[in-house]
């Protein structure tokens, strides 16, 4: 149960930085266009 916990963490911490490194990436092109 602890490591479905930590897992369920991990994973959340995951999708948060990816929605960061899309909003990164989306002014990196708007800056290039």
């Amino acid at each position: 149960m602890t490591g479905a916990f930590i897992f369920k963490e991990r994973r959340e911490e995951v999708v948060e930085s990816h929605k960061r490194g899309s909003e990164q990436s989306q002014r990196f092109y708007e800056m290039l266009s």
